[in-house]
């Protein structure tokens, strides 16, 4: 485009609005390259509704019933199931769960969710042999109870992990479309946090007349 007609601080706005849509439209194309070439995915669970003003359930192919009561304490991973980010958050969480002495303790639960079908989720879970459920979100419900945003620029589905301890509370949460290992670096750092409170807990007058199964190391 010929900007010589335009003065110094004219060409310079032109440029950078180039420059702008440029990168638009490259962050578009890489977007969609990337839902194209890794599309497939996670588990045999689908959920009504994940809103903690009800006491939603989540039911899976065998018929079997997890209420969001029974899942306080877990740490929800929430995943764009198929992508190559789904892939790699996913498979570092398993890897994970086998070599990390944290994440092996049976007080942590690790939860995944995206907006994928429950058959998909299976094949997904199927194919990298994961050791947790991913939920199927499919009416958004889960996203707009715990509001998960957009992440990539507005060109995805946010991805977000949320730490939740043994009371129900919401600890904290890490937001991040592109660094997928650090998911699991932060929900590490988090339960030895939980960890610490908990002996902490324990080690307090009074501490032995609490119930120790449903709560002990729970995060």
């Amino acid at each position: 485009m010929d900007f010589s007609g335009f003065n110094g601080a004219e060409q310079a706005h032109m440029n950078k609005v180039i420059e702008k849509k440029q990168m638009q439209d490259f962050l578009k194309l890489y977007a969609n390259i990337v839902e194209k070439c890794f599309s497939t995915c996670c588990n045999d669970f689908t959920s009504k509704a994940l809103s903690s003003k009800e006491d939603a359930c989540v039911m899976n192919c065998t018929e079997k019933f997890l209420k969001h009561s029974e899942r306080v304490g877990s740490r929800f991973a929430e995943l764009n199931a198929g992508t190559l980010g789904c892939t790699r958050e996913a498979c570092h969480f398993r890897d994970a769960v086998a070599e990390k002495e944290s994440f092996k303790n049976d007080k942590v639960k690790i939860v995944g969710i995206s907006q994928d079908t429950v058959e998909r989720q299976k094949m997904f879970v199927d194919q990298h042999n994961l050791p947790y459920p991913v939920l199927s979100d499919a009416g958004g419900e889960a996203r707009r109870a715990y509001r998960v945003g957009r992440g990539f620029f507005g060109l995805s589905e946010g991805r977000v992990t949320f730490i939740v301890d043994k009371t129900g509370v919401l600890r904290d949460a890490f937001v991040s479309s592109m660094q997928y290992v650090a998911h699991v670096k932060f929900a590490s750092r988090w339960l030895t946090k939980l960890e610490e409170e908990n002996a902490s807990t324990a080690s307090e007058p009074g501490a032995e007349d609490a119930a120790p199964d449903t709560e002990a190391a729970q995060a």
